[in-house]
């Protein structure tokens, strides 16, 4: 299992989204595209990812179209880690 799947299923067990395959492979891609976006490494990608999202998820629904949208990048945790 790559480092950016095992992320994957900690932020999605996190949200309590149910892990299925297309959930867990969006979040995956997610996780890779912030990696190479950020310079971070994946572990460090996926915490950025999953702060910014526990914080957004008072505003909205958190599915996997959240994660195709790169939503994270549009809140305060996010550009404030990113600053």
């Amino acid at each position: 299992m790559t480092a950016e799947l095992r992320a994957a299923v900690g932020i999605a067990a996190a949200l309590g989204m149910v892990a299925t395959w297309p959930n867990l492979r969006t979040i995956e891609a997610a996780v890779k595209a912030e990696a190479r976006w950020s310079g971070r490494e994946p572990e460090e990608a996926a915490g950025l990812i999953l702060r910014a999202v526990l914080e957004d998820r008072r505003r909205q629904l958190i599915t996997r179209f959240y994660f195709e949208d790169a939503r994270w990048r549009e809140t305060i945790a996010y550009l404030e880690a990113t600053a």
